[in-house]
């Protein structure tokens, strides 16, 4: 079986040649790397693998994707998401992964396996981006799995942020919670990926099927620890990271994150461990409140996916 990733990417040649030999060691086979500002791929063009293909997003690219170049780095990454699909297709790959800047270097050891064994458990179904988050630093002790998705809550039962999370210890303010006024649901799993769509539940909005793709699955996870958290905002504010054209959700987030840094390290890490919720209480809490779902839910969520992709499948409407 194949497995490709694919990244958009700022990271100096170096960085990049060692995320490349990490990848390819784990036993990936293809990796796409997308160079959102094209001059890049002029310093890798002879230093990587034959296995890793740079693809500068220049006018040209974009001309292919026939659209303009978005001026939001949210729009760039969904179009660089489904070229790398059409390209893993080709290859005939079975399996994608996308992922962003900060998970360089920090994907699981066993990513093959993960993918692997995703594909046995959710073939019929499409996995839309949804972020596992994994802290290397408290993971004894913990009421269930490793392993979190942050994922947007059901239709009709949103929380809002200004009742939830101070009722899970978390001060907020007037903004919200690290720019979003709505909590997101934390699920957690036995299972390494979870079979579950962003917004928790099948894709059937206005009629509309799952998505169905029978080559190509795309996954995106997350995996960072409060240091490289915290190097990761460091390095981003100090840099170029400021100069893109962002959300406004986006620009409370980094506000947020520079008043932490501003106050010193322990503020840093309250504000990390509020951002990536692990915490005992944090997670009862949740449960109790049905913000935090228990792994039963998701099985019960993907038959339910299938079964509706098999009849829409019947009916002719894919």
């Amino acid at each position: 079986m194949a497995i490709a990733i694919a990244a958009l990417v700022s990271q100096e040649p170096d960085l990049l040649r060692l995320f490349a030999a990490y990848h390819l060691t784990l036993g990936i086979d293809k990796i796409f790397l997308y160079f959102d500002y094209p001059l890049q791929t002029l310093k890798l063009a002879n230093s990587l693998p034959n296995s890793v293909e740079c693809i500068p997003c220049s006018p040209q690219f974009w001309l292919a994707q026939q659209t303009k170049r978005p001026e939001l780095l949210t729009g760039r990454i969904i179009a660089i998401r489904k070229d790398a699909i059409a390209r893993a297709r080709l290859l005939g790959i079975d399996a994608l992964a996308f992922i962003d800047s900060d998970e360089f270097l920090y994907s699981d050891a066993f990513f093959p396996d993960i993918i692997t064994a995703h594909l046995k458990c959710f073939d019929a179904v499409c996995l839309l981006p949804c972020e596992a988050v994994h802290d290397t630093e408290s993971l004894s002790g913990l009421p269930f799995s490793q392993r979190y998705f942050k994922v947007l809550p059901p239709l009709g039962s949103a929380h809002p942020v200004e009742t939830l999370y101070p009722q899970l210890g978390v001060e907020i303010s007037k903004d919200g919670f690290m720019g979003h006024r709505q909590g997101k649901s934390i699920i957690s799993t036995d299972a390494r990926i979870p079979g579950l769509d962003r917004n928790h539940r099948p894709t059937l909005a206005n009629g509309q099927p799952p998505s169905i793709v029978d080559d190509a699955i795309l996954l995106h996870f997350d995996g960072i620890d409060f240091r490289s958290w915290q190097n990761k905002w460091r390095k981003r504010l100090a840099g170029n990271g400021k100069k893109e054209r962002l959300t406004p959700q986006r620009h409370r987030q980094i506000e947020q994150i520079e008043q932490a840094i501003a106050k010193g390290e322990e503020a840093e890490r309250m504000l990390y461990e509020s951002y990536f919720f692990l915490t005992h209480d944090r997670l009862a809490h949740g449960i109790a409140l049905n913000a935090i779902r228990q792994p039963s839910r998701l099985g019960e969520l993907m038959t339910k996916a299938r079964t509706l992709a098999r009849e829409f499948q019947v009916a002719g409407r894919l």
